[in-house]
């Protein structure tokens, strides 16, 4: 599987602070049992494969457990199926419209989930392009619904409206000021959850931020996704705040800071994805700023994926150990810190 070009890094307008916008309804059938259990995967495999090929013929439909581990990771990198699919992959299905805007994942924790995946902050009535796709698959298929509990979910935490709303926030300006960590560990609403960069289980120690409601029982979509909206819109307002801040109090050690995070990319012969992250974090900031015009904050976005484990593999057809990864990542970023310089001199 080549890296694909997934819609929300297609955008080129530079989205500042919100990277992407991710909506998730999770549904079941009524009559089948949730995954997991044994007899059941083929049949709800068939079931969705027939209603996708009457609505959406042109969508691309993989089998998990017949892509390499590799190119389950890929995809991962790319946010657009879950660790735990790329984790247990037996009967499920992987399914992508061709600019893999949208996509349903068959047999993860529920038998169906589907996801709509946008660049920047989306507008609140794009996610109804979501409901439009499941309307459209609800002709041929019946969904578990109680009239008292909503539709039933694997999860508990997904009883109800089944929708996830959430948020990928790059917020470099809270983390160097420090109150990254302590604004999200006193955030008034409880209702908001707060991940790290690869959602569940991923660490919230990068300025890379994921927002999204924590359950979805007892409130409708509306009000689901405006609340979501409304944390993250004020995170954006702190992010700026934290950003002016740092610009107008210590402009020098913040262009000392971006320039440095440039020379490390331009001269490194070894590289992790970590440290790699956090220089390309810095220099994301410093282009925003307008401390470092050579490149644009959409172009970096693009360098942070690139740089992951799976695409640096795919990219060289070539498996590759953790260090020789480091070897090939540093070498990449030196190739494209030299571009920006010989650019810039063209100029």
């Amino acid at each position: 599987m080549k890296p694909l070009h997934p819609y929300w890094l297609q955008d080129e307008n530079d989205h500042d602070v919100v990277l992407s916008t991710r909506f998730r309804l999770a549904r079941n059938f009524p009559d089948l049992p949730f995954p997991g259990r044994a007899g059941t995967e083929a049949r709800v495999a068939e079931r969705v494969k027939a209603a996708v090929a009457q609505e959406f013929p042109k969508w691309r439909i993989d089998a998990a457990d017949t892509l390499t581990p590799l190119a389950r990771e890929l995809l991962f990198e790319m946010h657009l199926i879950s660790n735990h699919l790329k984790e247990q992959p037996r009967g499920s299905l992987i399914i992508l419209s061709p600019e893999a805007r949208a996509i349903l994942l068959v047999n993860e924790e529920d038998h169906l989930r589907l996801q709509l995946l946008l660049p920047g902050l989306a507008l609140t009535h794009q996610w109804r392009d979501l409901l439009e796709i499941e309307q459209r698959l609800a002709r041929w298929l019946n969904f578990a619904f109680h009239p008292q509990y909503g539709y039933l979910t694997a999860c508990l935490s997904n009883l109800g409206t089944g929708l996830r709303a959430s948020a990928m926030l790059h917020l470099p300006g809270l983390s160097w000021m420090g109150n990254l960590i302590p604004t999200l560990n006193t955030w008034p609403d409880r209702s908001i959850e707060f991940r790290g960069l690869f959602g569940e289980g991923s660490s919230l120690d990068t300025s890379f931020i994921q927002v999204s409601n924590k359950t979805t029982l007892g409130a409708d979509t509306e009000s689901l996704v405006r609340n979501v909206f409304s944390s993250v819109e004020h995170l954006v307002g702190l992010e700026r705040q934290a950003r002016e801040q740092v610009f107008a109090r210590h402009p020098l050690a913040l262009e000392d800071a971006v320039h440095r995070a440039f020379g490390v990319l331009r001269s490194a012969r070894l590289m992790t994805t970590g440290e790699a992250t956090a220089h390309l974090s810095l220099l994301r900031l410093g282009s925003c700023l307008g401390v470092f015009r050579n490149i644009s904050p959409s172009r970096v976005l693009r360098l942070l994926v690139g740089i992951r484990p799976a695409h640096l593999q795919v990219q060289l057809d070539e498996a590759m150990s953790a260090g020789r990864r480091d070897e090939i990542r540093a070498c990449h970023l030196r190739e494209q810190m030299e571009l920006l310089v010989e650019n810039s001199d063209d100029r």
